[in-house]
């Protein structure tokens, strides 16, 4: 039971000097209980995050299923342990210690959460299940991590989902791969201070050592060597596990003139004590090197202009429909399709002519199925530049129809009589290149399609006019991007507005967002 005063008290004498932390862990983890979340638990290393969240969940009665994201190299064990811990039971002699469910991807997962939570006969539904994913950092840049947190409202389940994390979400590692996720809620535990590390050693030499096992004075002696060494030696690393390592090494010959019945000068113990402390702390920043570099411990933060998370502006009210400009709504719409389509989908959704032949069979349906869950899950993809220009232009000339005389000619008030073939037809072929160029290919020209936009468009789509918005949509992170110039060649972009303000923006200009999107 969350909130237990007897569990807490356990808890909070365990652990010293996270007393707040676990009571707002504690209020976080029973408002997630009523449904779907996700909360992210971030500080740096050794600061209590794996050891404190595990004893937690057990000592509340929390159904919960705990997985180290570097033991799992691939989805596969990911999944299957999750499903496994969910379950309950232990595994069995018999099939080899193997678990008893296979799941091979996140569809597979959509399929078999609701038979964890259903209830057994008149049994009701069973409470709401935490999944704590430990070093999800490791877990940044991949589908799976955006799948996970989505799992719980997809399958209608209250599956919720805890991070514990060494970064903040508006960190590099995040930011790059969490466009479309909405900020979760989060709990920052921040390093140990110079007397909370000197406060928690004290705890430990306490319970860890038997009764009677210490010497007359020992925790007297033992306080006087931590005032005086981890003070300094914090200033190198404010790692717990490697001051305490740092503190076993050298309390012995600390300690040692004292066992012996020697009483030396401050010179003298300083003469005896700087070599192996020279040597000791060499020796832990020679191991803590690799480990670091290897967690990627060294991912710098964005700076105080880019506090907020990317994509933020995606929780924008619907309102934002029509506070847009004209040219920039079309490019969200045009992001977004981009983001969520495969390229490969491009030329049937968007050329009249494309006749593909169908598919047979009911697995053919299943697969298209399974293939449409996973492309919601994983959430938006990049894309390049080209592309999304092809669709801008595809879905402007399809809809846009305030200049567009009978038969999709568009005139020109500042042309003499000129008229120009506009329909709808003729730029579909412009911008998908008849099939003979792929959407995302480079377009002859230098330009979308290869066709002299100044003479085939009216004038507030030029090209110059839509590039200027489109870098207007990357600095409102409404669009991020991968590269260097926003225009240059080759740069990939992602769009992480999320789907209400996007179908908001498509009633805005009439626009049916469901005929544009093909996900499998």
């Amino acid at each position: 039971m969350v909130n237990s005063s007897a569990a807490d008290a356990e808890l909070k004498a365990r652990f010293p000097c996270r007393e707040r932390s676990i009571d707002a862990l504690a209020t976080a983890v029973q408002t997630g209980q009523a449904g779907a979340c996700t909360l992210l638990l971030h500080g740096p290393p050794s600061t209590g995050k794996t050891a404190i969240v595990r004893a937690c969940m057990s000592a509340w009665g929390m159904r919960h299923a705990f997985i180290d994201c570097v033991a799992c190299s691939t989805p596969r064990p990911l999944l299957q342990s999750l499903l496994h811990q969910l379950k309950g039971g232990a595994r069995k002699r018999g099939t080899g210690y193997a678990q008893d469910q296979d799941c091979d991807s996140l569809a597979e997962l959509l399929v078999l959460l609701p038979a964890l939570f259903r209830g057994h006969g008149r049994a009701p539904p069973q409470r709401g299940a935490w999944v704590v994913l430990d070093n999800a950092q490791r877990l940044a840049g991949s589908d799976l991590l955006t799948g996970l947190t989505r799992a719980g409202a997809a399958a209608d389940v209250p599956l919720s989902v805890l991070l514990l994390a060494r970064q903040p979400w508006s960190s590099t590692a995040f930011a790059t791969s969490t466009q479309a996720l909405a900020p979760p809620a989060t709990l920052e535990w921040a390093a140990y201070s110079s007397d909370q590390m000197i406060q928690i050693l004290e705890h430990r030499r306490r319970t860890t050592l038997p009764a009677g096992a210490a010497p007359s004075g020992d925790a007297a002696t033992f306080r006087a060597f931590l005032t005086a060494f981890v003070p300094t030696y914090r200033r190198a690393t404010t790692d717990l596990l490697e001051v305490e390592a740092a503190v076993a090494a050298l309390y012995p010959a600390f300690r040692a003139p004292l066992d012996a019945g020697r009483e030396l000068r401050p010179a003298q113990l300083h003469a005896r004590v700087n070599p192996l402390v020279q040597r000791v702390v060499a020796e832990r920043s020679h191991t803590a090197a690799p480990a670091a570099k290897e967690f990627g411990s060294g991912v710098p933060c964005m700076g105080a202009a880019h506090d907020a998370t990317p994509g933020s502006s995606s929780g924008a009210p619907p309102a934002l429909a029509s506070q847009l400009p004209f040219v920039s709504k079309y490019l969200i719409l045009a992001a977004y399709v981009a983001s969520r389509n495969k390229p490969t989908a491009d030329r049937a959704v968007f050329d009249p002519g494309f006749r593909k032949k169908a598919r047979r069979g009911a697995q053919a349906h299943d697969r298209m199925v399974e293939a449409a869950e996973e492309a919601w899950l994983r959430g938006p993809h990049p894309f390049p530049l080209e592309r999304c220009l092809h669709i801008f232009y595809a879905l402007y000339s399809s809809h846009e129809g305030e200049e567009v005389g009978e038969g999709g000619a568009w005139h020109d008030p500042g042309a003499e009589g000129g008229v120009e073939d506009w329909s709808d037809a003729n730029v579909t072929r412009d911008c998908l290149g008849q099939g003979r160029r792929s959407p995302g290919s480079q377009p002859r020209g230098g330009d979308c399609g290869g066709v002299d936009r100044a003479a085939t468009y009216p004038p507030e789509v030029l090209h110059a006019d839509v590039l200027m918005a489109l870098s207007s949509l990357v600095m409102l992170r409404m669009l991020s991007m991968s590269g260097g110039d926003p225009l240059e060649p080759g740069t990939l972009y992602r769009c992480g507005v999320e789907e209400g303000v996007v179908r908001a923006i498509a009633a805005n200009l009439k626009v049916q967002l469901s005929d544009y999107l093909k996900l499998a």
